[in-house]
């Protein structure tokens, strides 16, 4: 069962009535998505750029990631869709990205992680949030935030980019290995 709380203001924690159960869910500022128990994926709140109408054709999800105004999910093909707005770039999924085992949108920006553990960014750079660093090796997980980028490496370390003017991508020297980011 999907249960929501918080800031209302564009039903972004009114879930639906005929939700059912859901498997995940992600949350943005305005808008959540769950993907059911059947793969299909639901959203809901506040709609700028057609964000929470899941286009027709996108059959069931394995996971979703909802941005500020954009919305990203791997089919279970693991092909990365996203729709919503592009002021950026942000839902121009790079057509040689091959195959995702996760996706974050950010606010403006996406990354995605490969199933060989590379990660790709596309979208908006302006804090270059979106350059993955040269030597940032295999990945496992993702977090595209506003103007920066986290991702923990597949040795567990934490490596964080972007924009940074209150420490936000400086990751403590004593932090050690982690297991997500967010």
């Amino acid at each position: 069962v999907v249960r929501c709380w918080g800031d209302n203001n564009y039903d972004q924690t009114s879930v639906p009535a005929d939700m059912g159960t859901a498997t995940s869910l992600s949350a943005g500022d305005s808008q959540t998505c769950a993907v059911r128990t059947n793969g299909l994926l639901r959203c809901w709140g506040y709609t700028r750029s057609g964000e929470t109408y899941v286009p027709n054709d996108l059959g069931p999800v394995s996971s979703v990631s909802v941005g500020n105004e954009h919305i990203c999910a791997i089919a279970l093909d693991g092909t990365v869709r996203c729709w919503g707005s592009n002021v950026g770039g942000q839902t121009n999924v790079p057509n040689d990205l091959g195959k995702a085992e996760t996706v974050s949108a950010g606010y403006s920006h996406t990354c995605a992680v490969t199933t060989s553990q590379t990660l790709r960014c596309w979208g908006r750079n302006d804090y270059g949030q979106a350059t993955v660093p040269g030597d940032l090796g295999s990945i496992k997980s993702v977090s595209a935030g506003s103007g920066q980028t986290c991702a923990v490496q597949t040795n567990n370390l934490l490596r964080c980019w972007g924009y940074n003017p209150d420490g936000q991508a400086t990751v403590p020297s004593d932090l050690g290995s982690v297991a997500s980011v967010s």
